[in-house]
């Protein structure tokens, strides 16, 4: 399953921040009414309420300007802690330039080329396992990506490497990174 920038918990919106304009219009369009902050029925909106061991594996993703980032955080967390099998690709606050809300459709810069490139290979290995198809070409192309975002893409490259390693484990409250994370940014 790939999630990119969702409002997957509607207690994680924030309408006194810098995106309060948007978040607004995006909420009252998706709830159909002004009310959505106290709206019950909307209210089932919030898929962290839901997430349990049969959800699907999942690829998340969300720039790091991005006003729904703090949703895709909060889901990739709640999955790994019933045991779902959830890859990440999010970027580190002080990383310039911020990427905004739906980065990855901008195909002419190198984050934007990094995301599918990482959830083709991360749906390669869900579909037809790795011993199919060319799993090591997939591996180097999302590595150049990487080297070309500089030493956060090296970083990003060692914490996929020793991820790869080992199978996804279930994440308890005190597993979480400095940030409140569910671990390394990818």
């Amino acid at each position: 399953l790939l999630l990119y920038c969702g409002p997957y918990d509607i207690r994680d919106v924030d309408l006194n921040s810098k995106y309060s304009t948007f978040l607004k219009a995006v909420l009252w369009s998706y709830s159909g009414g002004k009310d959505f902050m106290t709206n019950q029925e909307f209210a089932t909106l919030s898929v962290v309420d839901y997430v349990d061991a049969d959800f699907p594996p999942a690829f998340i993703s969300a720039g790091n300007g991005d006003p729904l980032e703090v949703h895709s955080h909060s889901l990739a967390r709640m999955l790994s802690r019933v045991g779902v099998k959830v890859d990440t690709l999010f970027f580190p606050p002080e990383y310039e330039p911020a990427q905004p809300h739906e980065y990855q459709f901008n195909l002419d810069s190198n984050e934007g080329r990094l995301a599918p490139a990482v959830h083709v290979a991360e749906i390669r290995d869900a579909v037809i396992g790795e011993q199919a198809g060319d799993r090591h070409g997939d591996q180097q192309h999302i590595e150049r990506g990487m080297r070309q975002l500089g030493e956060l893409g090296r970083q990003a490259i060692r914490d996929r490497r020793r991820c790869a390693l080992r199978p996804a484990q279930k994440q308890t409250d005190d597993d979480q990174g400095e940030n409140g994370d569910a671990g390394p940014e990818m």
